[in-house]
C-alpha cells in the first residue's frame, strides 16, 4: 500500500465521518479531483478507518465520486455511489465537444504541461512516479481531448470496476434526491451525536436510497446501508450565468459552461463576424475570451505559436518569472489571510501579469505570433470584469489576456479600439435583448452592442450539499486552508 500521511482526512473532513471532495475547493481540474478522491480514499484505508463489511456513500457520481468509488471498492469496502441525474455518471461532461481537456494542459507554467497523457508515458519528466502504476480513470490520448471523448474511454471502464467488484461499487443514478437527503442529514445528526456523547457505534443511523435506478450492471442499492463514512463529491456547484440587477430581477442569462456552443464555428455560427461581450472576470470568463478571440482550440495551442517565433528567446525567461509569481502567490495564500482580496494577494498577481505582458508586447516577434493568433471572422471582444483585477483563474489563461490586451492595445494606438478590450470595475445594469444585436449598458456609463454575450460568474454554491447538510463556515473553513496545499501532479491509487 501506498504511505499516505492523514492531510486528506484533516483536509477535506467537514463533520463526524463525513468528507467534502468537491465544494469551496482551490484545486477544481479534472486531474485534481482524480488525485483529491484517490488520496482520501487511501488515506481512509491506510489509517484502518474501515473494518471488514463496513459502508461507505458517496454522494455524486462526477469523477471524484466515481474515483473515490472504485478506489475503497478495490480495498474490500461496500461502496454506494448516488446521484440526482438520470444522465449520470459525469453528467457534467457527457456530450460537451466544444471545450478541452488535459491533465497537466493548466500546469503551465511547470514542463509537465505539454503532457496531457496520465499515466505519463515514458518520456516524460514524470514517468518514474507513474511506472506500472495506473490510473483508476486515465487519460489517453497525447493531446487536450474534448470532455465527451473522455467519458466514452471512462464509462467502460468503470461497468468493469463494479463488474469486478462482487457486489460492492454500486451506483444508483436518477434518486429522489430530497427523500435520500433527508436521510443522510438524520445519519449526520446520529454522528454528531455519537462523537459529543461518545455513545457506542451500534447506535449508527442507516440510509435509505430513495427511488432511481442502477447503472452500467450495478446491483440494486444496499436494503441495510449504514455507512461508517459519507464522502461528498456532488460538485462545485451549478454555474451561475445569470445577471440581475439591484432587486434580483434577471437582466441577461447566458449558456451553461458545460453545454456546446457555437464560439469555435465560422462567424461563432452567424451570418457575419459578431461583436463578442464576455462578462465576468474569473477562468471561465478569460477560457470564452479566449476562444472567442484566438484561431486556437485550447490555449496550448498559442501558446506554442508563441514559443516557435520567439526569435529573442524572451519567453523562456518570462516563464521562470511567472513560476516564481505563481509560487508566491499560492504560498502567500496558504500562509495568510484566508480573503484573496482582503489582502491583496490577487491584486498583486494580476499585476504583476500585467507589467510582464506589457514588457513582452515591446517584442515585435512575440507581438506579431500574438496578432497573428487573432480571428478574423469575429469583429472584436470585450471582457467585462467587476473588479479592477481578474479574480481566480489559470496562469495560462490569465496570461494569455492579459498579453493580448497589451499587444491589441498596442497594434491599434492611443485613441483606438483594440480587438480584445478589458473594462475593470463596472457591473452590468441593463439589457435590451434584440433578436440579433443585444444592447448592454454598464455601471460606468458604457454602452455595447453585441451580437453573443457570455456570462461567466463562477458555481453557485447556494444548492451544495453542505447547505443542505446544515454544515456551517466554521465548519468548513479551517479544512478550506488545508485543502488549499497542492495535490501531487500524480498520485496512483496503491490497487
Amino acid at each position: 500500500m501506498i504511505s499516505v500521511s492523514a492531510l486528506p482526512l484533516l483536509a477535506y473532513k467537514v463533520g463526524p465521518n463525513l468528507f467534502d471532495l468537491s465544494s469551496n475547493l482551490h484545486h477544481v481540474s479534472m486531474r485534481d479531483q482524480i488525485h483529491r478522491a484517490v488520496a482520501l480514499a487511501e488515506a481512509l484505508v491506510a489509517g484502518n478507518q474501515f473494518q471488514p463489511g463496513q459502508q461507505a456513500l458517496i454522494v455524486g457520481a462526477g469523477v471524484a465520486g466515481v474515483v473515490a468509488g472504485m478506489v475503497l471498492a478495490r480495498h474490500g469496502v461496500e461502496v454506494q455511489i448516488v446521484d440526482a441525474s438520470v444522465d449520470a455518471p459525469f453528467r457534467l461532461q457527457r456530450d460537451v465537444a466544444t471545450r478541452y481537456v488535459g491533465p497537466y494542459m493548466y500546469e503551465w507554467p511547470l514542463v509537465v504541461h505539454g503532457c496531457q497523457q496520465m499515466p505519463p508515458p515514458v518520456n516524460e519528466a514524470l514517468f518514474p512516479w507513474a511506472a506500472g502504476k495506473p490510473m483508476a480513470l486515465p487519460f489517453s490520448t497525447s493531446f487536450p481531448a474534448n470532455p465527451d471523448d473522455l467519458v466514452k474511454d471512462w464509462e467502460p471502464i468503470l461497468e468493469q470496476a463494479i463488474a469486478n467488484s462482487g457486489g460492492r461499487l454500486r451506483l444508483q443514478v436518477g434518486i429522489n434526491s430530497p427523500a435520500t437527503n433527508r436521510d443522510v442529514k438524520r445519519w449526520l445528526h446520529t454522528e454528531r451525536y455519537i462523537a459529543e456523547k461518545r455513545h457506542p457505534r451500534k447506535r449508527t443511523r442507516a440510509v435509505t436510497i430513495h427511488g432511481g435506478i442502477p447503472w452500467g450492471g450495478s446491483q440494486k442499492p444496499y436494503t441495510s446501508l449504514t455507512p461508517r463514512f459519507v464522502l461528498l463529491a456532488a460538485g462545485m456547484g451549478e454555474e451561475n450565468n445569470i445577471v440581475t440587477d439591484s432587486s434580483g430581477n434577471v437582466l441577461l442569462q447566458g449558456n451553461a459552461f458545460w453545454k456546446n456552443d457555437d464560439i469555435r464555428k465560422h462567424y461563432c455560427g452567424l451570418s457575419s463576424p459578431p461583436k463578442v461581450v464576455v462578462i465576468g472576470g474569473g477562468d471561465g470568463g478569460l477560457q470564452d475570451a479566449l476562444r472567442a478571440a484566438t484561431i486556437d482550440d485550447h490555449p496550448l495551442a498559442t501558446w506554442d505559436r508563441l514559443l516557435a517565433a520567439d526569435t529573442n528567446k524572451v519567453l523562456p525567461e518570462a516563464l521562470a518569472d511567472i513560476q516564481a509569481m505563481e509560487a508566491q502567490h499560492g504560498l502567500n495564500a496558504i500562509w495568510t489571510a484566508t480573503d484573496p482580496f482582503r489582502n491583496q494577494e490577487l491584486p498583486t498577481l494580476d499585476a504583476a501579469y500585467q507589467k510582464l505582458a506589457t514588457s513582452l508586447a515591446g517584442d515585435q516577434y512575440v507581438e506579431l505570433a500574438l496578432l497573428s493568433s487573432l480571428r478574423k471572422d469575429v469583429s472584436s471582444v470585450h471582457l467585462c470584469i467587476k473588479d479592477a483585477c481578474f479574480s481566480k483563474a489559470y496562469a495560462l489563461n490569465r496570461f494569455l489576456v492579459h498579453l493580448l490586451e497589451q499587444c491589441t492595445k498596442k497594434a491599434v494606438g492611443a485613441g483606438g479600439s483594440p480587438f480584445l478590450e478589458v473594462t475593470r470595475n463596472v457591473t452590468l445594469t441593463s439589457a435590451n435583448n434584440n433578436i440579433a444585436m443585444q444592447t448592454l449598458t454598464f455601471s460606468n456609463g458604457m454602452t455595447l452592442h453585441a451580437e453573443i454575450v457570455i456570462v461567466r460568474f463562477g458555481p453557485d454554491r447556494s444548492a451544495l450539499p453542505a447547505q443542505w447538510l446544515g454544515l456551517t463556515t466554521k465548519d468548513t473553513v479551517n479544512r478550506q486552508e488545508l485543502a488549499a496545499v497542492p495535490l501531487p501532479l500524480y498520485l496512483p491509487p496503491s490497487r
